[in-house]
């Protein structure tokens, strides 16, 4: 299946960096599979196949997290992972902090964390 809207805008975040292994990720997300997708109540996990033809960001292995969501209903915001194993995408989760996850996904606004989202740039972008 394709990624949802919400996936979709929490990816494009998060990948927002300079950098080559940036680079490779974003083609990766161009063609991005939904191979599965969980809601557990207070979260959501979707796991991701990217296209074997796509690039490959080394062997790079990292979580990067330098994303909240904030939706009206919830007091507490969402944080959201993307995990790469291997320079592949693998894994997006959502987490609600105190709350269920909203039903409403549409209304969930994105924000960067500064400090995370400088540690993500870094990640992806070795000097």
């Amino acid at each position: 299946m394709s990624p949802s809207d919400l996936e979709r805008r929490v990816l494009d975040m998060l990948l927002d960096h300079p950098g080559e292994h940036a680079e490779a990720l974003r083609a990766q997300r161009a063609d991005l599979e939904v191979t599965g997708r969980t809601y557990t109540g207070l979260s959501l996990q979707s796991s991701l196949n990217p296209d074997l033809s796509a690039p490959v960001a080394g062997t790079l292995n990292v979580v990067l997290g330098g994303i909240l969501g904030r939706h009206s209903s919830h007091p507490d915001p969402i944080g959201f992972n993307l995990f790469v194993r291997n320079g592949r995408l693998v894994l997006l989760e959502g987490v609600a902090f105190s709350d269920e996850w909203p039903d409403d996904e549409s209304a969930i606004r994105l924000e960067r964390i500064p400090l995370n989202y400088e540690q993500d740039r870094k990640l992806l972008s070795p000097e």
